[in-house]
């Protein structure tokens, strides 16, 4: 058959099958189970994508290496990159990425050399890391490149259909040490079918020779776009004129070609990944961009579900940039390639806080066509790898980093500022303060809050109960604890306790009953008022719980007022502001007022003083503690003076709290059944409490002791089923030194409980005392139905 024939054949066979293909694409964006999963994403229950590999979370610390150019330009050998790997290891790495060139796969058609997938198998696994294949297809930056395709596919242009420009050119360009590059129709068939057939032999190859399962995802070919020469020298964007596509086009209803060339992206990279999900060896797939739109976007996000994630490749060192690049909606959870810059720890916290899964550094060895690297050839570590590889090993003591995140419970600390203090929340307040650049993170789990130090490390200040114990050390592969010794932890005496973490140390501080509750903030419940609005937000942004915010008119007068009321009378005893940018906007002395009907005779029970900020970016916060106020439908701020630096001040957040200091004590009992802890009178948790032995004696006491001195005005005790086992009277009793010269301060009298069910209380309240490190309830009576007298919870408020 003369080649003209053979040309004119395939054109017509080809817009038959074009037409059909495309048509059937559509109708085929659908994910595809597989016997055998390796890895995946999966969801936690408050809605957090992660990484599950064999079952596990897994948080992927990954390092590019590029064997191709070290072998085809950097005269090394297959033999000479294993020691890459060990260096990956040695800096912290979990996971290394490996460009996979179809032309060294497939050198002729359908003869698989397994020459190099092996040895990246081979020496992942000899090193412990896991390995991600970057498979270098037919869109290795928006073409294919002769040295990444077999010369089968370069060298026939009858059978794989090239993109044609607009004006009938072929899109092709010259890339250096990747050959020439040439673009090729996504409605082609045979080069679909072609990349399918290979990327079906690397899978099937895989699930025999891989039996360890080291490879746990392929990235669907390299920088995919629609035309990188539009990208990079503003070529033409548009879709390709070979007759495939235009009859494709034609029948498509579309009627903008770079429309219609970005929703044959999507397809034909779904069709691509829908290969490895199908096989017996599925793995998480993703994609990564240089150049890439919203019409891409919505694209894949509609017609390429096989496509797990993809994300940028930003090479930025920006903090602010590295956010922007992440978000789980559109699914970029991903920093698929960034520089090893200096500041790497900063970057990694960034996107973890934003919901990143996986992050990647270009790359591992420096070479003087690619730029930065972690080593040079000769394995000598590069002046940035020290803090890099520091802070890789840091995370590696917490596998589940990225998979904690649920509502609050984790936070992250990254302030670039070299003295910084941030206030955050996972449940209750985490304070991180540093004064040499340091870096944390904090998270809880049931039992224990964990505290992590990089860099420099720094302080963390906790808002909640003192820890029955503190450990240093990490958790091994199946998350067990592993100690290495133990942590001190300081009592501030004010409702929290510090630690400081080196960056070196990770903390675990265990709870044996749970860890406490936070104080309930009041202010979610209240209607918002503002005297100066600019308009831009509501005035129920000061108490939504978000970030939202107030922001004042401009140039106001002082006093303004920050107004919540209550339908209901209310007790609290601490109101905190929050603000962003302090130093600019924030107020800067404030009175709380508070009004038993909420709107007139307001009466100052605290004030802030001159308030000096410390930070001019992340949210800032200051808590203002009083003596406990009761049966209060209104609080208000009352502010004084402000920064002005914009003409305006801002508020993020206000919080009202009552804040429990008895869920800071340590509690002791004269009268215990021994079936239930003594903890659990002071747990925060009314469902726990303690039960007394059968038939005791009067009096019996619960005390409560903080070694610091604490101000009390108030004690609440409560009891299930309290009419059978609740205490009937007691005294409270206060001790300067807490256990000595017990002085009583207020009496029950004789208690008639009115339930016999769920739980019920009883506050008492009295002139504040100062100066207290114990309190202790003396039961001079109770209700024993049941022989015993049980008490769900004691509460203490200053």
């Amino acid at each position: 058959m003369n080649h003209s024939l053979q040309k004119t054949i395939k054109v017509r066979v080809g817009i038959v099958l074009a037409i059909v293909l495309f048509l059937s694409l559509i109708n085929t964006a659908s994910v595809t189970n597989a016997a055998t999963v390796i890895s995946k994403v999966s969801i936690t229950d408050a809605g957090r994508s992660y990484l599950e590999v064999e079952g596990k979370p897994f948080n992927p610390v990954a390092v590019q290496l590029r064997v191709d150019r070290m072998l085809w330009y950097g005269g090394k050998t297959l033999a000479d990159t294993a020691a890459f790997y060990t260096d990956a290891k040695d800096q912290g790495f979990n996971t290394i990425s490996i460009p996979l060139p179809w032309s060294q796969m497939e050198p002729t058609q359908n003869n698989y050399d397994w020459t190099w997938l092996d040895s990246f198998i081979t020496n992942s696994n000899n090193n412990g890391l896991k390995l991600e294949i970057l498979w270098f297809g037919t869109l290795v930056a928006g073409s294919g490149c002769s040295n990444f395709l077999p010369s089968y596919i370069t060298s026939d242009t009858s059978t794989y259909t090239r993109h044609i420009n607009s004006d009938g050119s072929i899109y092709s360009y010259n890339n250096g040490y990747d050959g020439t590059c040439t673009g090729y129709s996504f409605a082609d068939a045979d080069t679909l079918n072609r990349e399918k057939a290979a990327l079906e032999a690397i899978l099937n190859h895989l699930a025999s020779f891989d039996t360890a399962h080291t490879t746990i995802g392929i990235q669907v070919n390299n920088e995919s776009m629609v035309n990188a020469l539009a990208c990079s020298q503003g070529g033409e964007w548009d879709r390709s004129y070979d007759p495939e596509t235009t009859a494709a086009y034609n029948a498509s209803g579309y009627t903008n070609g770079p429309a219609f060339a970005e929703h044959q992206l999507a397809i034909y990279q779904n069709q691509l990944a829908q290969v490895i999900k199908q096989s017996n060896y599925s793995v998480y797939t993703r994609m990564n961009y240089w150049c890439q739109n919203a019409s891409i976007i919505n694209n894949l996000l509609n017609y390429a579900p096989n496509i797990d994630f993809w994300g940028n490749d930003p090479y930025t060192a920006q903090i602010n940039n590295i956010q922007n690049s992440i978000n789980p909606s559109t699914k970029f959870l991903s920093i698929s390639e960034n520089s090893p810059y200096t500041n790497t720890p900063y970057l990694y916290l960034a996107a973890y806080d934003k919901g990143a899964v996986h992050y990647a550094i270009y790359q591992m060895a420096f070479q003087s066509i690619d730029g930065e690297g972690m080593v040079n050839l000769d394995h000598t570590w590069r002046p940035h790898a020290a803090v890099i590889a520091a802070a890789n090993h840091q995370l590696a003591k917490e596998p589940l980093l990225t998979t904690y995140k649920s509502g609050t419970d984790i936070s992250y600390f990254y302030n670039p500022n070299s003295t910084s203090s941030e206030t955050k929340s996972i449940g209750f307040d985490v304070n991180f303060s540093t004064t040499n650049s340091g870096l944390g993170v904090a998270l809880k789990t049931n039992s224990d809050i964990m505290l992590m130090g990089l860099g420099g490390g720094g302080t963390f200040r906790v808002t909640n109960r003192i820890p029955n114990s503190a450990e240093i050390g990490y958790y091994d592969a199946n998350h067990n604890w592993v100690s290495t010794g133990s942590k001190s932890v300081t009592n501030n005496t004010d409702g929290t306790f510090s630690v400081n973490v080196s960056g070196t140390e990770y903390v675990r501080l265990h709870y044996n009953n749970g860890i406490p509750a936070g104080p309930a903030n009041l202010a979610l419940t209240a209607t918002a008022s503002t005297t100066s609005n600019n308009g831009y937000g509501l005035a129920s942004n000061v108490n939504d719980g978000t970030s939202a915010g107030i922001i004042s008119t401009d140039n106001p007068g002082f006093p303004q007022y920050v107004t919540l009321n209550w339908n209901a009378g209310q007790s609290f005893n601490a109101v905190k502001l929050f603000s962003n940018y302090a130093q600019g906007q924030a107020p800067t002395n404030w009175d709380i007022q508070v009004s038993a009907d909420g709107s007139t005779n307001w009466t100052t029970v605290a004030s802030s003083g001159t308030i000096n900020w410390t930070t001019n970016g992340t949210a800032e916060s200051k808590e203002i503690s009083f003596n406990q106020v009761t049966n209060k439908k209104g609080v208000r701020i009352k502010i004084n003076s402000a920064n002005l630096t914009w003409s305006h001040y801002a508020i993020e957040e206000l919080s009202v709290y009552n804040n429990n200091i008895a869920l800071f004590a340590i509690p002791s009992t004269t009268s215990n059944d021994g079936q239930f802890p003594t903890g659990n009178v002071n747990d925060g948790d009314p469902a726990t409490g303690v039960v007394s032995m059968n038939n005791p004696s009067s009096p019996q006491y619960v005390t409560l002791n903080w070694g610091t001195a604490q101000t009390v005005s108030a004690v609440n005790l409560s009891s299930t089923y309290a009419q059978g086992q609740a205490p009937t009277n007691w005294d409270i009793q206060v001790s300067a030194d807490g256990s000595t010269n017990w002085t009583t301060v207020a009496s029950s009298g004789a208690v008639t409980w009115s339930t016999n069910g769920p739980t019920d209380f009883r506050l008492l309240s009295f002139t504040p005392v100062n100066n207290v490190q114990g309190v202790r309830i003396k039961i001079n009576s109770a209700n024993l139905t049941w022989s015993h007298y049980a008490i769900a919870e004691i509460e203490v408020f200053n």
